[in-house]
């Protein structure tokens, strides 16, 4: 593990201010995308993005109720453009502009959809350098499936990550974080009602649309059930793709102290006293804030094309 990695911009070091800044300040246009429908084996299908370039594609997984307009996936998606990169954002069910077709969505532990996109991409592009990045619950998303399938890419890097799913609900229920628990909920009403208009106002918490929602749908006996079999805490040592993990101890949606243990020697773990939650913003005093996420996971992926290109090289 590796501390200190990430310093934080002096004015803006707050758990808080990491955690919304980007989401309420930061000016930037999304590039512009090549839409894609996915249709799936159930029905069902799953909405992408692309970003067309010359390199390696990175599959974007964002977070809960989260999309290709989220500020953390803009702001990648350009700076994979500046590379001549490619990517895709895989739009969760229910997360893009339309609604799916089916009763069910996607939850924490859904990884059948991330493993019909990547067998797509193989068919398509067998030849292509694949990166996976997991923000949040995308992140969670992403480690179970590295544990799973062990899938053929290069790497992957999953950011903040609720590797226990239950505590993470719990810490939402603290302080000012419960600002976060009520914004997300409101979001995963009104996603839902637009498939199922059943009233939810008994539901106040997302553990209660977990408890009477998500698990139901999904198939789990309720929300202690969804959490036990899907945090992908249980599943990280089975992970042996290279994985960059970025945390921040100060993370307002997950528990101060977390025990990542027993980790495969592929995997990285930059554990940072500050950052928030897909925060990680920093720059000089009287400089403009940089979001250093853009920089680092380009990097590490990079590194990774580098080792790999060095370990086949003859000797």
């Amino acid at each position: 593990m590796t501390r200190d990695a990430f310093k934080p911009h002096p004015l803006l070091s707050n758990r808080h201010v990491q955690t919304i800044w980007g989401v309420v300040f930061r000016q930037q246009k999304k590039p512009t995308t090549t839409f894609e429908r996915l249709e799936l084996t159930d029905g069902d299908f799953v909405d992408l993005e692309w970003i067309k370039g010359e390199g390696p594609l990175v599959i974007i997984l964002h977070g809960l109720e989260g999309s290709s307009d989220s500020h953390y996936a803009k702001g990648m998606l350009n700076t994979i453009q500046r590379l001549d990169w490619q990517a895709v954002i895989m739009h969760f069910r229910n997360c893009s502009q339309t609604p799916n077709r089916l009763t069910r969505s996607y939850h924490a532990g859904e990884t059948g959809d991330i493993d019909f996109l990547y067998h797509s991409i193989k068919q398509r592009m067998p030849n292509t350098p694949l990166f996976v990045i997991g923000y949040s619950l995308g992140g969670n998303v992403l480690v179970k499936w590295l544990a799973e399938k062990s899938p053929d890419i290069i790497a992957a890097c999953a950011v903040s990550v609720p590797f226990d799913l239950q505590k993470s609900v719990g810490q939402l229920q603290k302080g000012f974080s419960k600002i976060y628990d009520k914004k997300l909920l409101y979001s995963l009403k009104r996603s839902h009602k637009r498939k199922d208009k059943t009233s939810l106002k008994e539901v106040k918490t997302i553990y209660d649309f977990d408890d009477k929602v998500t698990s139901k749908v999904h198939g789990f006996k309720n929300a202690e059930a969804y959490y036990q079999q899907n945090h992908s805490l249980q599943f990280l040592p089975e992970v042996t793709t290279p994985l960059l993990i970025i945390q921040a101890e100060d993370d307002p949606f997950h528990p101060p102290t977390l025990a990542l243990d027993n980790l495969n020697p592929n995997t990285l773990l930059e554990f940072s006293p500050h950052g928030g939650h897909v925060g990680f913003i920093t720059g000089s005093l009287f400089g403009k804030p940089e979001y250093w996420l853009e920089k680092r996971i380009p990097e590490y992926f990079s590194n990774e094309i580098k080792r790999l290109h060095s370990s086949s090289s003859p000797k």
